[in-house]
């Protein structure tokens, strides 16, 4: 899949802190272990705007990029399985918190740290996909299995 990286033509920021941490806060996943540009195996240490290189969609987006990537002004071939984020905080970060006021991704690192300190099982619902709500919620496993416990 092609984008266009919108270098220059950025929304100041967001209450996330950078675009790195938007982009991890709305789709609910861990950072990825390389850079969203095909091939390349470079750490992602920015969020970069882009737009899908087609013309049915001018919406803004933010991937993770290495340095190398996020500078490259030109259309960039970028792995299928990338997930894009919205860089319209008005529609991600600016609304209210699906739980309260907490993220999903810091409730989930919260309840699973819980649960080993207290060697119990936990299970919590995964319920958005991509910062958008999932049509059947499923249900993730947190924390350690207590010996001799039956699921």
């Amino acid at each position: 899949m092609k984008v266009k990286n919108i270098n220059g033509r950025r929304q100041n920021s967001c209450k996330c802190g950078t675009w790195l941490d938007h982009w991890a806060n709305i789709c609910g996943r861990p950072l990825p272990r390389h850079c969203a540009a095909k091939t390349c195996l470079a750490k992602p240490e920015l969020g970069a705007h882009v737009q899908r290189d087609s013309s049915t969609d001018s919406n803004w987006y933010i991937i993770p990029l290495c340095v190398k990537h996020s500078i490259q002004a030109a259309s960039l071939e970028i792995a299928d399985t990338t997930t894009f984020v919205s860089a319209h905080v008005s529609e991600t970060c600016a609304r209210q918190m699906p739980i309260g006021n907490v993220w999903l991704r810091e409730l989930v690192a919260t309840i699973g740290t819980n649960a080993q300190e207290r060697g119990a099982v936990f299970a919590a619902l995964d319920f958005l996909d991509a910062g958008q709500p999932r049509a059947k919620p499923r249900i993730i496993r947190l924390g350690a299995q207590p010996p001799n416990a039956k699921v």
